[in-house]
């Protein structure tokens, strides 16, 4: 007898595999990251290839098998047609799920539901058809809540080094240390780089907003920039 069990997972990637079949990489809500074969993908009369597309959201049966793990049945749930229809917001999504493939590895489920909520949510937001927020923006700021989750969360309050309070103007960020300097200690620290108050602010705001609430924020060009830098350089200094 078959063993089966069922998840809601959003396909990342698609790709050939044997003579008449797919491998499918997909980040479920129970499972974390797993890979499995749809059989018979090729056949023009597939009912599963219109269902397993990346940036698609998918009700699927898993079949347990001695060497791969298949496919049994699939129901989309969620297309997200307004990513596809748009080159910009295709590029970020793919940029995100293209992350997520990357940095999450197979097999690990410890936060695969928060994982999963987070880029549900980045995937809603961005095929928001009334979507007024920058792109980038949006982002950067659902990397830095990956981040967050991995550990990386940074010390935006109080200064990495005397614990001092924060004040205005001339804080510095360390990004191997974790968090933002004052000015009175920021020459102890070579690999360092100014920060501005408003991207400070926004840094703060990023971790404690709503997602529903990110259309809504306005934030000038040149924060954004700085920004989407900052958020980089934690993840490259930290990886």
């Amino acid at each position: 007898m078959e063993v089966t069990y069922n998840i809601k997972a959003i396909i990342i990637n698609r790709y050939d595999f044997r003579e008449k079949d797919s491998k499918v990489i997909l980040y479920s809500d129970t499972e974390g990251k797993l890979e499995l074969v749809a059989r018979g993908t090729k056949n023009i009369k597939s009912k599963l290839v219109s269902h397993i597309e990346p940036i698609t959201l998918a009700n699927i049966m898993v079949v347990k098998g001695k060497q791969y793990d298949y496919i049994g049945s699939v129901i989309g749930e969620n297309y997200f047609s307004n990513i596809k229809k748009s080159f910009n917001r295709l590029e970020i999504a793919g940029k995100f799920l293209s992350f997520y493939n990357k940095e999450i590895k197979f097999g690990e489920t410890l936060d695969s539901k928060d994982y999963f909520n987070l880029l549900l949510s980045f995937l809603n937001l961005i095929n928001d058809k009334n979507l007024k927020v920058n792109l980038n923006l949006i982002y950067s700021i659902f990397l830095y809540k990956i981040l967050i989750i991995f550990g990386l969360k940074q010390e935006l309050y109080i200064c990495n080094n005397c614990k001092n309070k924060l004040t205005p103007k001339n804080n510095k960020i360390i990004f191997n240390k974790g968090g933002i300097v004052c000015p009175k200690c920021s020459h102890k620290f070579k690999e360092s780089q100014f920060i501005s108050d408003e991207t400070i602010k926004l840094l703060r705001l990023s971790e404690k907003v709503e997602v529903k609430k990110v259309n809504i924020l306005k934030i000038r060009d040149n924060i954004i920039n700085e920004f989407e830098s900052i958020i980089n350089k934690i993840y490259i200094y930290n990886k």
